[in-house]
């Protein structure tokens, strides 16, 4: 007799149970229709403001329409008008524009892909001065995708993002000037590349030998005191990336 209560009460238990869990998966389902709803009502209002602007000619109106057709936000999804849009946008010379461009081409979005076009607006976008841009560019040059492969101009695209504190450039001279297969090895711009980096970077301290230790085991008392020296004059000349 007590077992059966016993089993009442457990089974009765798991209902309610079920019942509230179901209730509230109910809840979050409703929350989540509710957000969506209204993100997609913040979407449709956000698009037929930015349109007009785009229509009249403003580039980063132009470029925000071409992103909601590319991602259907507030329109249904239509590639065709991303890349119109898009290239409205990079023919006025908006170097976000110029680079989606080169990344749809790139990657084959919406149409064929097209290296030699997607480094025509790859380049456009560069030449503007952003440094995520430079060093992409640099990479294209480098290994040869889109353009003759060279890695000279590959170097300075590298050496003007650097400049602008692009870690993975500063990082991609210091490998290239240790390992000597592409440039001339020069151990003190190896190291000088490598430090400025570090600066910026988070986790060298949990590396079992960091790259900067592996340069400066390779260095004369005479290349790493001339290399620290030139880091210290290169942070103070750039008070802007610290």
């Amino acid at each position: 007799m007590a077992a059966h209560f016993f089993t009442f009460i457990v089974l009765r238990v798991l209902n309610i149970s079920l019942l509230v869990i179901t209730a509230l998966l109910l809840s979050m389902a409703v929350q989540a229709h509710n957000h969506d709803a209204a993100t997609n009502l913040e979407n449709v209002e956000a698009f037929q403001s930015i349109e007009p602007s785009a229509k009249s000619g403003n580039p980063a109106a132009q470029r925000l329409l071409a992103s909601m057709y590319e991602h259907g936000e507030g329109v249904k999804q239509n590639l065709a008008q991303a890349i119109h849009w898009y290239t409205q946008a990079a023919e006025r010379e908006d170097d976000i524009a110029q680079f989606y461009l080169g990344y749809l081409n790139y990657q084959g979005v919406g149409l064929p892909i097209n290296l030699e076009t997607a480094f025509k607006w790859f380049e456009k976008a560069a030449k503007q001065g952003n440094p995520d841009f430079q060093y992409n560019i640099g990479n294209l040059h480098r290994y040869g995708e889109g353009t003759a492969k060279d890695i000279q101009p590959a170097l300075r695209w590298y050496l003007l993002a650097a400049e602008q504190g692009q870690v993975n450039a500063q990082q991609d001279l210091a490998a290239l000037y240790l390992n000597g297969s592409e440039v001339t090895k020069d151990l003190v711009k190896a190291y000088v590349w490598q430090a400025i980096a570090n600066t910026n970077l988070y986790d060298v301290d949990i590396l079992e030998k960091s790259p900067l230790e592996e340069i400066a085991e390779q260095m004369s008392s005479d290349q790493l005191s001339q290399a620290k020296k030139q880091v210290t004059q290169w942070i103070n000349d750039h008070p802007e990336l610290y």
